[in-house]
Formats: structure tokens, C-alpha cells, sequence
């Protein structure tokens, strides 16, 4: 059993309720920016710029001078599996 699931009952609704809550807002995200590439301010994760064209957006964040990372969001109803074999 997992430590959720031997927890009391208010604290089991809490945790799925984030849970549930951090879904919805992934859910979102995805749907929000879908097809975009997206500047992500490296130390909170919030969403600076987004733009479906990477080197516009290249621009924009370098003039921003925080850090970031890209990330491509996929559409809503795709899933991105990476495999390797060594």
C-alpha cells in the first residue's frame, strides 16, 4: 500500500484534490499553448513568452536577459514517448 492510501481520510481527499487540481492546470496549459514554443523563466517555471516561431521567440527571451529553457508543447491529444537502446 502506498503512504496515500494509509493516510487518514482528510488528508487522502487533499492530496488527490492537488492532485486533481495540478491536472487541470497541465490540462490548461496544454491547451493554451499547444503547437507554441514556450520561454520558461529557469527558476520558477512561469511561462515568459510563447511564440509558434523559435527563433522569434529566441529573440524576445535573449532581450528579457533572465534564464530560461524551451520546451515545444504538444497538442492536447499527443503524447511524446522517448526510447533508447543501448
Amino acid at each position: 500500500m502506498s503512504p496515500v492510501e494509509n493516510a487518514p481520510a482528510d488528508e487522502k481527499n487533499c492530496y488527490y484534490s492537488n492532485m486533481n487540481s495540478a491536472n487541470e492546470q497541465l490540462i490548461e496549459y496544454r491547451r493554451k499553448y499547444q503547437n507554441k514554443w514556450v520561454a520558461l523563466d529557469k527558476t520558477t517555471s512561469a511561462v515568459l513568452y510563447s511564440n509558434k516561431n523559435l527563433k522569434s521567440l529566441v529573440k524576445k527571451a535573449d532581450a528579457a536577459s533572465r534564464e530560461y529553457v524551451f520546451e515545444k508543447v504538444l497538442p492536447i491529444n499527443t503524447a511524446f514517448i522517448l526510447y533508447s537502446h543501448i
